[in-house]
């Protein structure tokens, strides 16, 4: 573990909350009753902005580090994952397209290899001229959805529609936002806390059938119907909304939730498989769905820390081995 003084455990909060409802939220997919359609939309309006933000805030161009915590990892689940789904579902496409398209959640690592490559040009960026940068940002994720192609190849569509959560947590890490005032009286944090619970009431009010789909922000404006540019910006706004009250709640202090939020890749990287393996066994327990879901989301964290632990054990005694 990084030392105590050098960790914002503010963050390591932040990203525990992102990594929880990440995994609850896959678990939540196997069911579709009234109930967990709204829990679920709920989740997918803040929690990867959330994640995507924080990522932005700890963001720094290190080209070995990109290579080896991003595109190696990203290479090795791509890899099982298309050999899996490719030969498991017997699927008729093309499998060039398999391989340029990733798997369920290696989507954020490829984005996330894009958006750290773009850091190289954001550093040299002087902070005045970061707003222009956020809002060029917002501009294209906004304009990205109106394409006509298949936004999951190369993961164009999320890579563009979640680029503005990374340029306001890179502009953020510039920013001594603990002194504003937003951040410390509490009239700003009961206004925020309205305005999230606003948002979330809007987001059923104003948008009502709109399918669960429309927050992936994986498919194009004309795939799916009453999704358009409108919807997205709500989005954009409602997500800003809801991680800014995060910040004025979430512990600044070192907890299991900061510890968990240390071990969040390993746990996005690790837990995918293991849903995918309940999936089918999933919908057996719909009485009880959002508490099956809780309690599983649980087990399914713990073990993949297990298998991350394990993993970097094997690794270390391989090394010591080789050394003499």
């Amino acid at each position: 573990m990084v030392e105590t003084k050098k960790r914002d455990f503010l963050f390591d909060n932040l990203k525990c909350i992102g990594i929880v409802f990440v995994v609850f939220a896959h678990l939540l997919e196997g069911f579709d009753t009234p109930a967990t359609n709204v829990l679920y939309k709920i989740i997918y309006l803040f929690h990867m902005p959330l994640f995507v933000f924080v990522s932005g805030y700890y963001a720094r161009f290190n080209l070995k580090k990109i290579v080896k915590k991003l595109v190696v990892p990203y290479l090795i689940f791509q890899f099982v994952w298309t050999i899996f789904e490719y030969f498991i579902s017997h699927s008729n496409q093309n499998f060039l397209t398999y391989i340029l398209t990733p798997r369920w959640v290696l989507w954020y690592l490829f984005s996330m290899i894009i958006w750290k490559l773009s850091t190289i040009a954001l550093e040299k960026v002087n902070q005045k001229y970061l707003p222009i940068i956020l809002i060029f940002a917002v501009v294209i994720g906004l304009l990205s959805g109106g394409g006509n192609f298949d936004g999951y190849i190369l993961s164009i569509s999320r890579t563009l529609a979640f680029y503005p959560f990374f340029v306001l947590g890179f502009y953020f890490k510039r920013l001594n936002f603990r002194d504003w005032r937003i951040f410390k009286e509490n009239i700003f944090k009961f206004g925020f806390v309205v305005l999230s619970m606003a948002c979330i009431i809007a987001l059923f009010g104003f948008f009502p059938g709109l399918p669960r789909e429309a927050l992936y922000n994986a498919y194009m404006y004309n795939q799916i119907s009453g999704y358009n540019m409108l919807v997205r910006l709500f989005m954009y706004i409602g997500a800003t909304v809801i991680i800014f009250s995060l910040m004025m709640f979430c512990g600044k202090q070192s907890s299991l939730g900061s510890y968990l939020g240390q071990n969040s890749m390993v746990i996005y990287l690790v837990h995918g498989l293991i849903v995918r393996g309940l999936s089918m066994v999933l919908t057996k327990f719909t009485p009880y769905p959002i508490f099956i879901s809780a309690m599983l989301t649980v087990i399914v964290i713990i073990i993949s820390i297990l298998v991350g632990k394990g993993w970097n054990w094997l690794k270390k005694s391989f090394i010591e081995a080789k050394k003499q």
